[in-house]
């Protein structure tokens, strides 16, 4: 804009002013809106529903407190709650006070067809992942996979890479005699 005249290229003290407040408030307002989302009313319902699963909770199999999960899993709710009294008994005999919710998982398999909900509350509560840590593991893969020659990729093969580059437990059991035999049999060519 300087090159056509219409603006100057000094700025006033209070239109920088103007320009951090503006920064600030962005700022704030993305860290209320993030805090919100972590531990809103959604989060604390869901965290009551996940720790009256566990054996060692006070509130074990409570129907007012599963039924947040239940909700999110679209189970009906009145199977469930001719389930839970029966399966809270059952249960607590076969499952130790300090059992982590894996295994409460793996042994409530064994019993799926008796309480079909209650294992479905299980084994959806083990799909949960509560912890930051596979997002963020997640991104670091992709600062691993994104390089400057590598801006121009695909969505697809970024996709793909980040993947490998996440899930190393996978790659790690693939025979690479294989794989190479497989790469090298289809033409690389791009046809102009």
């Amino acid at each position: 804009m300087t090159t056509l005249g219409q603006g100057s290229s000094k700025r006033t003290s209070e239109s920088c002013w103007d320009d951090q407040k503006r920064a600030y408030f962005h700022i704030l307002d993305g860290l209320v809106g993030e805090i919100d989302a972590r531990f809103g009313m959604a989060s604390q319902k869901l965290h009551k529903s996940l720790s009256a699963l566990m054996p060692s909770s006070s509130s074990f199999l409570v129907k007012d407190d599963v039924l947040y999960l239940a909700g999110l899993m679209k189970l009906n709710t009145n199977i469930l709650d001719g389930e839970l009294a029966p399966a809270s008994n059952f249960i607590k005999g076969k499952l130790s006070s300090t059992c982590s919710l894996a295994s409460a998982t793996k042994i409530m398999h064994m019993y799926c067809e008796a309480f079909p909900s209650v294992y479905a509350l299980y084994a959806g509560a083990s799909t949960i992942g509560i912890s930051t840590a596979t997002c963020e593991n997640t991104f670091s893969a992709l600062t691993r996979v994104l390089r400057p020659t590598r801006h121009s990729m695909t969505h697809e093969r970024k996709a793909a890479l980040v993947q490998l580059a996440f899930e190393k437990s996978l790659t790690r059991s693939v025979d690479m005699g294989q794989f190479l035999t497989k790469f090298a049999s289809r033409s690389r060519r791009i046809c102009l």
